[in-house]
C-alpha cells in the first residue's frame, strides 16, 4: 500500500513486512543508563546482589531494551517519518548483561486514510528466549521529512 501520493519519496508498506537489530548488551551501556535515569536499582548495578538473586546476574533496565525497539521503529521500519503514538509492552524475562538482544518489528496494519500503522515488536535473546513482547501504534508525520 502507498503511504500518500502527495511525497515526494513514496514508499510502500506491505502487511508482514519485517526488520530486525541485534545487539549485546554490556556493563557500560548499563551503567551509563543508570547513570543517565538515576536508576540504580542493585539488580542492575550491583554484581553481589544480582548474583545472589534468582536471576543470577545483573540486567538491563527495561526502558533501555525499549529504546532498542525504538531505534528500530524510527529508524529502520517504518521509519524516521512517523511518531510513536501508543506502546502497549510487555516483559517475558529479564535482559541479562552480556545477553544479545535481536529486535523483530513487523508491519500489523496500515490505514493510509488516518496515517496510522500498528506494529507488532519482540525481542529475542541468543538462545531464541521471547523477552519483550508488544504493539506500538504510529502515525506518518510528512512535515518530519529529514
Amino acid at each position: 500500500m502507498l503511504i500518500t501520493s502527495d511525497i515526494t519519496n513514496e514508499k510502500t508498506i506491505n502487511i508482514g513486512e519485517k526488520s530486525y537489530f541485534s545487539k549485546t548488551v554490556n556493563e557500560s551501556e548499563i551503567s551509563l543508563f543508570s547513570g543517565l535515569v538515576a536508576d540504580y536499582h542493585p539488580m542492575h548495578v550491583n554484581a553481589v546482589i544480582a548474583d545472589e538473586s534468582k536471576v543470577g546476574g545483573r540486567i538491563a533496565h527495561s526502558a533501555l531494551i525499549v529504546g532498542l525497539i525504538n531505534g528500530v521503529l524510527r529508524n529502520q521500519l517504518p521509519g524516521k517519518n512517523f511518531s510513536i503514538l501508543r506502546q502497549q509492552v510487555e516483559f517475558l524475562q529479564p535482559v541479562l548483561m552480556g545477553d544479545t538482544v535481536t529486535v523483530k518489528v513487523e508491519v500489523l496494519s496500515w490505514l493510509p486514510e488516518k496515517r496510522l500503522i500498528t506494529m507488532k515488536m519482540d525481542c529475542y535473546n541468543q538462545n531464541e528466549k521471547n523477552l519483550i513482547t508488544g504493539e506500538t501504534v504510529m502515525m506518518y508525520e510528512p512535515s518530519q521529512d529529514l
